[in-house]
């Protein structure tokens, strides 16, 4: 990694630690719009355990403002809570991986390298703490200038654009959550495009707003060209339908059956689609779901990795470490949350 985003990363890290202890009430009224209720109600629970924290938010409309663009590190200090915003967030995994909620929903949306997501006005949700190696980068757009990009991209699209599926047309919905997982040809595009625009947030010198315009364009363009791949080649999706389903007992040979392929044709598609095989996904949606069964059940850990098909519990522990740095007891003490 480049020694400069070592030192930038480090250096938001020690300041968000100072805004979250020293300087949380310059912190609250900058960054919400109901700063003035909030902060009497902070100041009289301080300090907060992380199942407190989540059951205030969700009970409180905490609400971020912000009417500049920023691209920052998810710093390690911050702890989870439940909240909207009158912006765009567009989230990013640089590196390794990060988690997501929605209230109402005991299902952990488990993000890997590559994988992007964009969060619509109003759209509630929280993001979960990041393990040592993990980058995620959370990218702040304001409405006024993501509306100019995606009225932009409709104007050129012209008669080409679906009025209830297209990449404008459907970020310009509020309280919406989309996902764009890295299983696609523009992958490779979109992730150079995180890098320029990283770098030139820190270090752009001349013309660098014109330069951030431009490439959040270009980053927009690469997303809606990359929904338009997956919904010409839908083997990825009917794949995690297929093991969604029969998630105890998928197989590669059930599959193909299932599809219509022969083996060799459908290894082809999915190394084509996702870039991986079978086994790449299989592991990766069965750990989803281990994560929702510890966060959304009482099934006693050590039966989890039966009820998800893993024959061998150090299998499915050795797994489950590599995925969240954690083991499938502690994750569920620290993400199951206030009980009510």
């Amino acid at each position: 990694m480049d020694k400069r985003l070592i030192a930038e990363f480090a250096r938001q890290e020690t300041e968000d630690l100072y805004r979250m202890t020293e300087s949380l009430e310059n912190s609250v009224s900058e960054e919400f719009g109901n700063a003035k209720q909030l902060i009497p109600m902070i100041q009289n629970h301080i300090p907060y355990t992380q199942a407190e924290l989540l059951e205030f938010s969700i009970n409180e409309s905490l609400v971020r403002i912000s009417a500049e663009f920023s691209m920052r590190k998810h710093t390690s200090c911050l702890l989870p809570y439940y909240h909207s915003h009158d912006f765009y967030e567009i989230i990013y995994v640089w590196q390794g991986a990060g988690g997501q909620m929605l209230p109402g929903s005991p299902r952990r949306i488990e993000l890997h390298e590559g994988d992007l997501c964009i969060l619509t006005p109003g759209m509630v949700h929280t993001m979960l703490p990041c393990g040592a190696g993990d980058i995620v980068l959370k990218i702040i757009v304001p409405v006024p200038m993501m509306k100019t990009f995606l009225h932009n991209l409709q104007a050129e699209n012209g008669e080409l654009a679906d009025e209830e599926t297209g990449l404008p047309e459907m970020l310009l919905k509020k309280n919406e959550f989309y996902i764009f997982y890295n299983s696609t040809e523009t992958s490779h595009v979109i992730k150079r495009l995180v890098d320029d625009l990283l770098h030139e947030t820190y270090w752009g010198t001349s013309y660098r707003i014109p330069a951030i315009k431009n490439l959040l364009q270009l980053l927009l363009i690469a997303l809606g060209r990359s929904s338009l791949e997956k919904a010409e080649d839908s083997i990825f999706h009917e794949v995690c339908s297929y093991i969604r389903q029969n998630i105890r007992t998928a197989n590669f040979e059930d599959l193909a059956r299932h599809v219509g392929y022969s083996g060799r044709q459908l290894r082809r598609k999915i190394a084509d689609s996702t870039g991986g095989t079978f086994s790449d996904i299989l592991w990766r949606i069965r750990i989803e779901e281990a994560a929702s069964l510890l966060n959304g059940s009482d099934i006693p850990v050590e039966e989890v990795a039966g009820v998800i098909g893993y024959k061998s519990t150090s299998g499915f522990y050795k797994r489950f470490v590599h995925v969240f740095h954690m083991t499938p007891a502690a994750y569920r003490k620290l993400y199951r949350g206030p009980v009510s």
